[in-house]
């Protein structure tokens, strides 16, 4: 059953509410594991810390019920076989494209109490005044490295697009305001967004004409031959 986790308090900082997932421990591997999927469960493994690498089967709505609530930055408390929850963050999911479906899920075990590395959503909000003016406004990041604790991590990154007042305005990483304990590992001198001028295409300019240098040529072919000739009646 999906539920939330009380609220947990570390540091006197009320942190971040965390997912709770069940999962069994996995036997089944390789061809077997399509068989696993058209019941409805996926395949995945969780390492980490100092611990084994472990297979994992989940069930597939349960999973993504908690990882739209989590985000991609959420830490989820991993039960396995009915065990002491994990803190996890999920690092990577496997989809089909034709269809989307999730194929494997992979999480890292991570400590609490000190810092990780994460990738943070970029999401803008608000309205360019540029693009009144025929810009387009282009996203450069979409998404951001930061270091926190994993209960610290942003949800997303908002970036106002409202500054961007002309052609060639543009906000930097150096323009986020990040949250007390997050550290942006970006240089702050890379691009976010930027209104760009629309694309205007060269004319090419006009080839001259073939027949025309042909008959140049053959002009100043028979002008030398006429003047040949003149030379040998003299």
């Amino acid at each position: 059953m999906v539920n939330r986790a009380d609220t947990q308090e570390m540091d006197g900082r009320m942190a971040r509410k965390h997912e709770q997932l069940q999962a069994d421990r996995r036997e089944t591997f390789g061809k077997k594991l399509g068989r696993l999927r058209r019941e409805g469960l996926v395949p995945g493994n969780v390492y980490g810390l100092d611990m084994d690498p472990i297979a994992l089967t989940l069930n597939g709505r349960e999973f993504i019920t908690v990882h739209q609530r989590a985000g991609s930055t959420g830490v989820i408390d991993l039960a396995v076989n009915g065990g002491d929850a994990l803190p996890v963050l999920v690092q990577e999911v496997q989809h089909d494209a034709p269809t989307s479906r999730v194929l494997h899920v992979s999480f890292v075990q991570v400590d609490l109490t000190k810092p990780v590395s994460a990738l943070v959503p970029v999401v803008l909000i608000g309205d360019a005044p540029a693009v009144e003016l025929g810009a387009s406004v282009i996203q450069h990041t979409n998404e951001v490295s930061v270091s926190a604790l994993p209960d610290d991590i942003p949800e997303v990154f908002e970036v106002d697009v409202s500054s961007l007042a002309d052609f060639d305005h543009a906000l930097l990483i150096g323009d986020l305001e990040a949250p007390a304990g997050v550290e942006i590992e970006a240089e702050p001198e890379d691009l976010l967004v930027r209104a760009e001028r629309p694309r205007v295409e060269e004319e090419e300019e006009p080839e001259e004409e073939e027949g025309l240098e042909g008959e140049e040529g053959a002009a100043e072919d028979g002008e030398e031959a006429a003047e040949a000739e003149a030379e040998d009646e003299e």
